[in-house]
């Protein structure tokens, strides 16, 4: 009873918070005592807005800065075109832009959004104006499985990471089809919503000296499909020149699981659903171009194949490996294969995943979750290989058996189940990234975490956790990242305060020096990498920090399950590890 209270509570906070912004942002546009800097671009100039960091110091925000042509039209499912020029100068950037077209995550025959979405907010502690130094860069990709999210400040409020003399750039980019169809017979290669992120990246490489960053200096970092993207992203030639090392929360792409596996039938199948009879590609890439946008995400769920239907998260449209090495290609093939050329990636790495990954996938199929005991197949890791489907049913009931030994999937073996759903959508992937990076990439540096503190600020957690589940929710770890509103106030002595500055201290040392506790950052630990190991070796430890009011290191966290996952990669990918 009392757990329903405090999220109800936590929603009146979050929508009275909410009610108070879009006021405020009113009020910004108009009140004449703001200061307001000028920022002179190639394209024009653009004017901020200074505000106040939680510290009391001072900051510049510039929100909703167009960094391409709004891909509406004709436009629309292609690569994005760079904007040359503004159409007003200076442009006004006091306040936040639309999130792009989506079907609302709770209740989804309610479309939201605009097609007009390639901007970007930029946060800095100070203008080459006030100060010659030039600061690292952290440019932040969203999540939300290419299906849902923003880049407004309301959700991703960087103020904490911009207080340890950070410059952070968020961007918004296109999602569900409108970012992720691919018809290649019809000239649509796929991956928009990546090439949003990659023109962004080229944008910063390009501008981010006048709003005192450093070009030279620029961390990725993302959340959930932000993450997923942002590893792509590290394995693609085309985007790894515009960064110098990356973070990935929550999502890692090593694998064929992270990108569609027919992605034109996903296309023609979500045509089919909006009462499109053509066949030929051409005919129904006109069809869509002409649909109304709020249509097509909200049919999106139309395109969901016999093949996708036992996956715990349905995001249909997402990242494509394209057919054709092009400027702007992200991948042209297995992600895994990239791994696997032996010491072509040098860029540190950081990734990590919350305690109870799963409950997500608990969330997103809580009316099915008996259905599951009928459907062993489900059970099958995405990102192995099978010969048939006798053994993917096989594999799927020793996964089963592994979990929940001789009992059945449901809320009375909820834990049980979590740790389950958080092996087949997270940690198994995390785990293969982990391990090909470790033996096929020597001179990369990989920092791995795992964020273990279930806390007041835990949103995700109250919202989700049906049966007390043990652990921190995927998500949670965001809104001790983030400014959010609506937070309960807390001590600053509080283990909440203190598992905050400990994560943002550590995101903001890795951006700035690629290591998370360099000499003398006085945090108390140190974060030890993951260690490299031989192509033939049949061990391999996977060193973690665990991130608690007082974080500590493990070697194989979870180790029955690490093994578990490990002995079905060797035996249904085999050569692999």
């Amino acid at each position: 009873m009392w757990a329903k209270l405090e999220v109800i509570i936590i929603l009146c906070r979050v929508l009275f918070h909410f009610a108070l912004y879009k006021i405020a942002n009113k009020v910004i546009c108009i009140w004449p005592w703001l200061k307001r800097p000028i920022v002179e671009l190639k394209q024009g100039s653009v004017q901020g807005v200074t505000s106040k960091l939680p510290n009391g110091k001072s900051y510049h925000c510039f929100k909703g800065i167009p960094y391409a042509k709004s891909p509406v039209g004709k436009l629309r499912f292609r690569p994005p075109i760079p904007l040359e020029k503004f159409e007003t100068t200076p442009l006004d950037c006091s306040v936040d832009k639309g999130l792009c077209v989506q079907d609302f995550f709770f209740c989804k025959c309610t479309t939201i959004g605009t097609e007009d979405v390639l901007y970007l907010n930029v946060f800095t502690p100070s203008l080459p104006s006030e100060s010659s130094e030039r600061l690292p860069v952290m440019v932040y990709i969203h999540g939300g499985g290419f299906r849902y999210g923003t880049a407004n400040a309301f959700i991703c409020d960087m103020s904490y990471l911009v207080e340890q003399g950070v410059v952070v750039v968020t961007v918004y980019y296109r999602l569900g089809p409108l970012g992720f169809l691919c018809l290649p017979r019809a000239g649509i290669t796929g991956n928009a919503g990546l090439k949003d992120q990659l023109l962004a990246l080229r944008w910063v490489k390009q501008n981010i000296a006048q709003f005192g960053g450093d070009a030279d200096n620029v961390t990725l970092f993302g959340h959930s499909a932000g993450s997923w993207g942002n590893y792509l992203h590290y394995l693609s030639p085309n985007s790894r020149k515009y960064f110098h090392r990356v973070i990935c929360i929550s999502g890692d792409s090593s694998s064929k699981a992270e990108i569609q596996t027919s992605p034109e039938t996903n296309a023609r199948m979500l045509a089919r659903a909006m009462g499109c009879k053509a066949n030929n590609d051409n005919e129904i890439l006109d069809f869509l171009t002409n649909a109304s946008p709020y249509s097509i995400a909200k049919h999106q769920d139309g395109a969901v194949s016999r093949h996708e239907e036992g996956l715990f998260q349905r995001f249909v449209f997402r990242p494509v490996a394209e057919e054709v090495l092009t400027d702007d290609s992200i991948i042209t093939k297995d992600p895994e294969e990239t791994l696997r050329e032996f010491n072509s990636l040098r860029m540190p790495i950081m990734t990590g995943l919350t305690s109870a990954e799963g409950m997500l996938a608990i969330e997103l199929n809580k009316t099915r979750l008996e259905k599951l005991n009928q459907h062993p197949e489900w059970l099958a890791p995405r990102f192995l290989v099978y010969s048939d489907d006798d053994q993917r049913v096989a594999v799927g009931n020793r996964v089963k058996s592994f979990y929940l030994h001789k009992k059945d999937i449901g809320w009375d073996t909820i834990n049980e189940t979590c740790k389950m759903m958080s092996d087949l959508t997270f940690v198994g992937r995390n785990i293969l990234s982990a391990e090909l990076l470790a033996k096929y990439q020597p001179n990369v540096t990989h920092y791995h975490f795992s964020f273990a503190f279930l806390g007041r600020y835990s949103i995700f957690s109250n919202f989700v956790n049906h049966g007390k589940i043990e652990g921190a929710c995927h998500s949670d770890d965001i809104f001790y990242m983030n400014r959010f509103p609506g937070l309960p106030k807390l001590s600053e002595q509080s283990d909440e305060h203190k598992v905050r500055n400990i994560y943002v201290k550590l995101l903001t040392n890795f951006a700035k020096f690629s290591n998370p506790t360099p000499h003398g950052c006085n945090l108390g630990f140190t974060w030890s990498p993951v260690q490299p190991v031989a192509e033939t070796s049949a061990e391999f430890n996977l060193d973690t920090l665990e991130i608690r009011p007082s974080p500590i290191m493990i070697r194989n966290n979870n180790e029955s399950r690490l093994q578990f996952i490990r002995s079905l990669i060797k035996e249904n990918k085999k050569g692999v590890i």
